[in-house]
């Protein structure tokens, strides 16, 4: 009965005008008899003409985990999952789908049982050997603050690890722990063990990193830097974690508590402009909104702090390297008021830079405009450096035209001076907001650049038990 009644919901729907709350809650009867039965039985019972296991798409299984760990708890998500890892549906969705939906349910789960969550991705990666499995592993363990046993797991792995071409994403997630001496150590062994990884690309820009972490630069930053890191909770394990990294590169960030967007009413979304009335005509999401609504709001504290510097991350930015703020000196020279520091709107994350590195960029800097005609996807407000200037420019733009996307894409759109031709539909966002600005004659409103080697790179480690991105 219930899933006759979900294939009427959603032949009449057609699963395109649902919003993702309530394909979660349509589809959640189905996850409950996974939870149960498992996939087969459920599909089996199905009448096949009805196509309803082949019309669900991944975006409707993603939220159907979601919602289910956000009522039910992760435990409860993962034995469901675990149920629809049976055929058909790991034949149906792949099996690199699998790893993407537990990040999911460990984001969006009420309860904290690690030792579950961490079970079960430990267990996916023995039986697997997809790497997906053994970072969110490890990352389970970093979100609470379980430091020794990421530590422990990485040099196990490293020590037999299943294939030499593994090795550098291994050492990539050792980076995470802001211990370069002992990376430095993790790499000459594992280049002593595998000649051969010297050819890789990866293996070489972890070099590159580590030797700058080390290289010598000044005991502290300066002084006339505000530096600022949004989160929901600083007291939680996590964060204090993210902020070890940063102590460790000489930095002590300031918490600059966010705002809890799904406690924001969805008519608040469209009373600031955000919604059908957005030139992207895109409705964003609460989780979103409260990520805008932090920024912004640490704009303003920084104009009254009266520093003229503000380095200003997110909540799961991680340092890259041990940075030098010297570097930034030639810019501010220059009268550039945004100075974009974090991975993915850098050199690194060009496309195919990771993979075929073969040495340091030609140019400390890109352009915003190179970036966003580049082939990756160019998200993220997770990093940057603010003048003053910049700061009221930016609250005075927002002042006159309201939030109209994501912070992450109205700060980038009121900088571009050409068009954006890139067809990814992150970058067709910007390119509307970009049209908007200009036909208003306020194109490449805001001076900024973007560091070619970045500061901070995303974790992919929301350390809040509530992140501001959630919904």
């Amino acid at each position: 009965m219930i899933l006759r009644a979900l294939s009427t919901y959603l032949d009449r729907a057609g699963g395109r005008d649902l919003s993702p709350w309530h394909i979660g809650e349509a589809l959640a009867p189905v996850a409950h008899f996974w939870h149960d039965h498992g996939p087969l039985e459920t599909t089996d019972r199905l009448d096949p003409s009805s196509g309803l296991g082949r019309r669900v798409p991944r975006g409707h299984i993603q939220q159907t985990f979601k919602g289910l760990a956000r009522r039910e708890g992760r435990l409860f998500a993962l034995e469901s999952l675990a149920r629809f890892l049976a055929p058909p549906g790991m034949r149906r969705y792949g099996p690199a789908f699998i790893p993407h939906l537990t990040s999911l349910i460990a984001l969006h789960a009420r309860d904290q049982d690690l030792e579950a969550e961490a079970g079960f991705q430990l267990w996916m990666w023995e039986r697997t050997g997809d790497f997906a499995f053994f970072r969110d592993y490890g990352r389970a363990w970093l979100r609470h603050g379980r430091l020794e046993d990421f530590a422990a797991a990485l040099e196990a792995a490293l020590a037999a690890p299943p294939s030499p071409a593994l090795v550098p994403s291994f050492l990539e997630l050792h980076t995470a722990l802001g211990d370069w001496e002992r990376t430095a150590e993790l790499l000459a062994r594992a280049h002593a063990a595998f000649p051969e990884l010297g050819a890789s690309g990866a293996f070489t820009l972890l070099r590159w990193r580590t030797e700058l972490s080390l290289a010598p630069r000044p005991a502290e930053p300066p002084t006339e830097v505000a530096s600022y890191k949004i989160t929901l909770n600083p007291a939680s394990p996590g964060y204090r974690w993210a902020s070890v990294q940063f102590e460790r590169a000489g930095l002590a960030m300031t918490p600059w508590l966010g705002v809890e967007g799904r406690r924001l009413p969805v008519a608040l979304i469209r009373g600031l402009g955000v919604g059908p009335n957005a030139p992207t005509r895109q409705e964003a999401d609460q989780g979103h909104l409260g990520c805008s609504l932090a920024h912004l709001s640490l704009w303003e504290r920084f104009l009254a702090d009266g520093r003229p510097l503000a380095f200003i991350t997110e909540e799961d930015a991680i340092p890259y390297y041990r940075f030098d703020f010297r570097i930034l000196e030639p810019f501010l020279h220059q009268g550039r008021e945004v100075i974009y520091v974090n991975d993915r709107r850098s050199w690194v994350n060009l496309a195919g830079n990771i993979r075929n590195w073969a040495g340091p960029p030609p140019r400390p800097w890109l352009e915003l405009d190179e970036v966003f005609q580049a082939d990756y996807e160019a998200y993220g407000a997770d990093g940057y450096v603010l003048t003053r200037r910049g700061a009221e420019k930016l609250l005075e733009a927002h002042h006159r035209d309201g939030l109209l996307d994501y912070v992450d894409a109205q700060m980038p759109a009121y900088s571009l001076k050409e068009p954006v031709t890139n067809p990814h539909w992150w970058k067709r966002r910007v390119e509307a907001l970009r049209r908007r600005f200009d036909r208003a004659g306020r194109g490449g409103y805001l001076n900024a650049v973007c560091l070619a080697c970045p500061w901070v790179a995303e974790s992919g480690l929301y350390t809040s038990e509530t992140s501001p991105w959630r919904n």
